[in-house]
């Protein structure tokens, strides 16, 4: 219970950037012979210090019911604290805690809660020391060191590599190998994308973030490359999402060959899709797209590795 008790005690809200911010406190006034509620709301757009609990008049004790403070901006993450301010002096309630697109910190009957955009409870520092930051996609079965996948051109060829481990992911590393460089490229991508799998059936996926691969040190060099996907602004990854690696070239020259998996799927789990249309990621950040799924009972696609 968090109590404003005298006229020089006011409730503050301290944002660290300009993304757009709503706030909402609930309260209630006492004094010896009544009973006042009331609310206050507001929006933030700046880095600042703002009130948003203003001191009770005299001989009156003004409780602070719940506060909720959210992320409205669509590019912007945020940094927030709450705090009390006594007569000019100021003391720590809650935070600082940075909130992505969407999140929400929350005071309640349950205490402090921070909420990713789902309304899901934020777990992060819980997650990040369970899962670890590195890890091949679930699904990846090696027969050999033989195998190949050739990028042709304009089709995505999409992986899913698992949940994500924590929320507010900013990139993710991939790790794979080129077999035959390729030349003279119209684009050469790497995409993350989330959506949910689909069992036996085509899922949909929203590219969240992109990185040109093109260049030599990449689909155009031979051997071992390491790709960072940053987040692109505006997108957000948030812990427990389906995440998917997507490769995606287009070539006049010679079309890029990537070392590949054999992968066993005779439940046609949906874990290896495509794009067969020209669907480029970079042009389409935030977009819901439809997937077909390999039919096969044994596919190829992409081995990778991933670090985030």
């Amino acid at each position: 219970m968090n109590l404003l008790t005298a006229t020089t005690h006011t409730l503050e809200l301290v944002t660290g950037s300009a993304a757009s911010t709503d706030y909402h406190v609930e309260w209630a006034d006492h004094d010896s012979s009544t009973f006042s509620p009331g609310s206050t709301d507001g929006n933030v757009a700046a880095g600042a210090t703002t009130t948003i609990l203003a001191a009770p008049a005299g001989s009156t004790q003004r409780q602070v019911k719940g506060i909720e403070v959210i992320n409205r901006s669509t590019t912007l993450t945020c940094a927030v604290t709450i705090q009390k301010n006594v007569s000019g002096t100021v003391y720590i309630v809650f935070g600082p805690v940075t909130l992505n697109l969407g999140e929400s910190v929350s005071f309640g009957p349950k205490g402090w809660r921070v909420l990713d955009i789902h309304d899901r409870l934020k777990r992060t520092e819980i997650v990040a020391a369970r899962l670890s930051s590195l890890w091949t996609p679930p699904f990846q079965r090696i027969a050999s060191l033989a195998g190949t996948k050739n990028l042709t051109a304009g089709v995505c060829i999409i992986r899913y590599v698992g949940k994500a481990p924590r929320g507010g992911l900013t990139s993710i590393s991939v790790r794979y190998r080129v077999t035959t460089a390729g030349t003279t490229f119209t684009f050469g991508e790497l995409a993350l994308a989330v959506g949910t799998p689909v069992l036996g059936g085509a899922p949909e996926i929203m590219f969240v973030g992109f990185v040109d691969c093109s260049g030599a040190g990449q689909f155009g060099g031979l051997g071992q490359h390491t790709a960072v996907i940053p987040v692109s602004a505006g997108q957000v990854v948030n812990e427990g999402d389906d995440m998917w690696i997507v490769f995606n070239s287009n070539t006049t020259g010679v079309t890029a060959i990537v070392r590949s998996a054999d992968v066993a799927s005779d439940f046609l789990e949906g874990a290896q899709c495509n794009i067969q249309a020209t669907v480029r990621p970079s042009t389409n950040i935030g977009n819901a797209v439809s997937c077909s799924y390999d039919t096969a009972g044994t596919t190829v696609h992409p081995w990778i590795a991933l670090a985030a």
